[in-house]
């Protein structure tokens, strides 16, 4: 091998040696909060009613056949 041909691959590996994470992967210590614990909007607390479904026409017709 001719000295180009050396310092190519030389430069290579080096490249390829020094990118990615060494060893297994492990997570952060201490999980990151998330927010400030407080809602962020006014009606947050208020109570919420659920909103009716109207019947479809199927229901509907069971329901004055049933009766």
């Amino acid at each position: 091998m001719d000295i180009d041909r050396r310092i190519l691959v030389l430069v290579t590996a080096l490249i390829l040696g020094g990118c990615g994470v060494k060893g297994v992967p492990v997570p952060p210590d201490q999980s990151p909060s998330i927010g400030r614990g407080q809602p962020t909007f006014k009606d947050a607390v208020k109570e919420v009613q659920p909103t009716p479904i109207p019947k479809s026409k199927a229901e509907k017709e069971e329901d004055s056949d049933n009766e």
